[in-house]
């Protein structure tokens, strides 16, 4: 890939039409054609300017590309960067909020280097930079709300500013026109999925063996992501208005699966498995469930990996269903009345849960 320690070849992310026709600062200063770059005798870059890293470009110090005799400087383009607050499930909703934005005012979204999405997902439409070098001079902007949308956030993005946009940014809403784009974005790296396929192959064998034709193509996989952990044992969350779902719940939202689809197998993640497996038990003793606890990021792999979804509170089952892109089953009560949280959505929670999606109580 590097012709010495000082260069770097330019047809490497050059020739990549997505990166061209994405990332305006290359397209529009080098063409979309990438046998124009091949025809430049040794098009490098400075490695002290770019390198590429793990899918991304990798501003290191000054935000200029020198390209031949010609100089194309970063700062006349507008970037959006997201400010990660909480675990996986809020980042991931702050980092989609975050590049939907980018890409209705013709900006660049950002990711830091340390952040911990960019060691989970192959994230490749997005610049990767070091938080504490360049690039200079960011804006911040918030929402007025954490689980509804804000459409002054838009109104707010102006002129060739960089921005950084928070907290929460919990609504589809600021993604709604990227969404295929997004999945296409979070796609898991190759060794988390990888670890999430030999666990459906692994339940997939049990249930084929278990069957007289030895076929598993009919099976259906419905994850299960139940939250409680914190929520339910500290008393912030539940003075703050969480609420945690109850068994019934979970009890309704397997029986219309069960009803509604043939052989289902529902592959249970939970932060309390205890709790989880204690309600399971007193379900009939022909429904099949499978329970996987490991890495949080494995088990949203896992997840997203079934075909339909049940989830309870909390992001991470939210972007389960998600990514899963099957039908999801939410519960319809994740607070508590007149609670600070209940102020935080919008009317009915449209702006939080996808519209297709079906509430039970």
């Amino acid at each position: 890939m590097y012709e010495n320690d000082n260069a770097y070849q330019f047809e490497s992310i050059g020739s990549s039409s997505r990166a061209l026709h994405y990332l305006p600062f290359l397209s529009k200063s080098i063409g979309n054609s990438s046998s124009n770059l091949r025809k430049r005798k040794k098009t490098t870059l400075s490695s002290r300017i770019l390198k590429n890293y793990t899918g991304y470009t990798y501003l290191q110090q000054l935000p200029v590309f020198f390209l031949k005799d010609h100089i194309f400087n970063l700062s006349r383009y507008s970037f959006i960067g997201s400010s990660k607050t909480g675990r996986i499930g809020n980042q991931l909703f702050e980092f989609a909020s975050g590049y939907g934005m980018a890409r209705q005012t013709n900006r660049i979204p950002v990711i830091g280097h340390t952040d911990r999405l960019r060691t989970i997902f192959n994230i490749t439409n997005a610049i990767l930079v070091n938080r504490n070098q360049q690039i200079k001079k960011w804006n911040l902007i918030l929402e007025r709300k954490c689980c509804a949308f804000d459409s002054s956030m838009l109104k707010r993005i102006v002129g060739k500013k960089n921005y950084r946009v928070g907290y929460y940014l919990q609504s589809w809403k600021y993604f709604e026109r990227v969404m295929n784009e997004l999945r296409g974005q979070l796609r898991f790296l190759s060794h988390i999925q990888r670890k999430a396929d030999e666990i459906i192959n692994s339940i997939s064998r049990k249930y084929t063996c278990t069957t007289c034709t030895g076929d598993s193509g009919n099976l259906t996989y419905i994850g299960i992501h139940i939250r409680r952990g914190d929520m339910h044992r500290l008393r912030k969350f539940r003075d703050y208005g969480y609420l945690t779902a109850p068994a019934s719940y979970i009890y309704r939202a397997i029986q219309y699966y069960v009803k509604n689809i043939a052989r289902p197998v529902f592959i249970v993640c939970s932060d309390d498995m205890p709790w989880a497996q204690g309600i399971l038990k007193n379900i009939r003793s022909d429904i099949n469930s499978e329970f996987v606890h490991g890495k949080s990021e494995v088990d949203l792999a896992v997840q997203a990996s079934c075909n339909h979804n049940i989830i309870t509170v909390g992001t991470f089952g939210w972007w389960a269903g998600f990514l899963a892109g099957g039908d999801v089953i939410y519960y319809k009560h994740p607070f508590r009345q007149g609670s600070r949280l209940q102020r935080g959505y919008s009317k009915n929670m449209e702006d939080y849960f996808l519209p297709h999606w079906i509430p039970l109580e």
